[in-house]
């Protein structure tokens, strides 16, 4: 029999005939692609580019004329853009591609607008309640975008905000330790992470089902913790409060994300980033735990060497005996639709075979 692609709609029989199981459907779900889909993308990725490069354009024009501008010609010219592009937004809507680059760029000029008042009339305001009120006052439009590219715009203003916060007042004036402020960091992208997985499962927010949606906030939120993982490692001595309680969330983290995440193709790339700083922070812990024992800078290198490979090794075996466990769901489902359509086949055959006895006894009959 000829091999074919599978498509949605052949996983959708396959449930509906009870062949497969709801995660097993899931799972193969994310390894098919319709045809078309390609193309939508195709055509998404060019129109990304253009327009891309027409606000490239637009940004080097205002750059390079910026300061022969008057004070009221710049607002002028932001409040213009910005107006239209909350005008376009409120009219189109957010279902068509215009409709959705608008709204990303009223959240965008919202914060230029800011910025230029505060440069203007020398407001004096730090950089972190700019970010801060850019954040809040973008956040609507985020909100009622539901595009998966323009939440990711507010999360990195909001993000830039909270570690201009951090850095300008919190830390300064003792608020908060470097270590706590990333530990919080680090808490808040795995919180958008859990938040993601629970509107995904519980309705279908189709904006949301993009595999980098999970990827982004998995790796901003191991990045955090395995920072101040890290500062406890080198400095023991000098650990506080929040590199003992970041090194702690991000060993469970860490070791829930590659079990749980571990079981599906969906969920794959995040659980290999898990195993990755599992693995960095397991080799950094044993070169310094060779570093208390001995001095010697020979012995330190060689066995740190050592056991850094042999943790490569373990986590490369583990790479490969997952992905072969989460591949084989599109396999099975290649084997049960092969089955289905030999049966329908020979179901066929067997009808027509039926038909042909029949109609010969029919003749038969007519000639005698």
């Amino acid at each position: 029999m000829s091999e074919r692609l599978i498509t949605p709609h052949d996983l959708d029989q396959l449930r509906a005939g009870g062949h497969i199981t709801a995660p097993q459907r899931l799972m193969a779900r994310q390894a098919c692609r319709e045809p078309k889909a390609w193309q939508a993308w195709a055509g998404y990725a060019l129109i990304t580019l253009a327009v891309g490069h027409l606000l490239a354009a637009i940004i080097f024009f205002f750059a390079f004329n910026w300061a022969a501008m008057t004070g009221a010609t710049k607002l002028t010219v932001i409040g213009t853009a910005l107006g239209s592009s909350i005008m376009i937004f409120a009219v189109i809507g957010r279902t068509r591609l215009v409709g959705q680059i608008a709204g990303m760029a009223a959240s965008i000029l919202t914060g230029v607008l800011f910025a230029v008042i505060g440069q203007i009339y020398q407001t004096g305001a730090d950089a972190w309640q700019l970010f801060v009120l850019w954040a809040a006052l973008s956040l609507p439009f985020a909100l009622l975008a539901q595009n998966a590219v323009h939440g990711l715009i507010w999360l990195l203003i909001a993000h830039t905000g909270w570690l201009t916060f951090s850095a300008q007042y919190a830390e300064p004036l003792a608020l908060l330790s470097p270590a706590t402020s990333l530990t919080i960091g680090g808490l808040a992208c795995l919180a958008i992470l859990i938040a993601r997985d629970w509107c995904l499962g519980r309705s279908r927010l189709l904006w949301l089902d993009y595999p980098w949606t999970r990827v982004l906030p998995a790796l901003a939120g191991l990045c955090y913790l395995m920072i101040v993982t890290t500062w406890l490692i080198i400095e023991p001595d000098q650990a506080g409060f929040g590199e003992i309680i970041g090194t702690i969330l991000f060993c469970i983290v860490s070791v829930t994300m590659v079990f749980f995440y571990g079981k599906s193709r969906d969920g794959f790339a995040t659980a290999c980033l898990a195993a990755a700083a599992l693995t960095a922070v397991a080799g950094m812990a044993l070169i310094r735990l060779l570093a208390e024992v001995t001095s010697a800078e020979e012995i330190i290198l060689s066995l740190g060497t050592l056991g850094n490979l042999a943790l490569l090794a373990v986590f490369a075996q583990w790479l490969k005996r997952r992905w072969k466990a989460v591949t084989s769901t599109n396999g099975h489902a290649n084997a049960v639709l092969d089955q289905m359509e030999t049966t329908q086949l020979e179901t066929e055959q067997a009808v027509t075979d039926e038909v042909a006895k029949d109609q010969a006894t029919k003749d038969q009959e007519g000639t005698s």
